[in-house]
């Protein structure tokens, strides 16, 4: 069995949808819960200190 991991995952720049039907996105960005996010596309910092995983 594999533990939880807080992890969060930004997905941007969307684009045409792939043959799932779902879209493809052109950058990934996968980062811990706690640490920091920046969204460069809105001049933002997404704070994740707050998030948890479920349990």
């Amino acid at each position: 069995m594999t533990g939880i991991k807080g992890l969060c995952v930004l997905l941007t720049e969307p684009t045409r949808a792939a043959a799932s039907g779902l879209p493809d996105y052109v950058t990934e960005r996968t980062t811990k819960f706690g640490e920091p996010i920046p969204l460069d596309l809105l001049g933002i910092t997404l704070d994740t200190s707050e998030f948890r995983p479920y349990s």
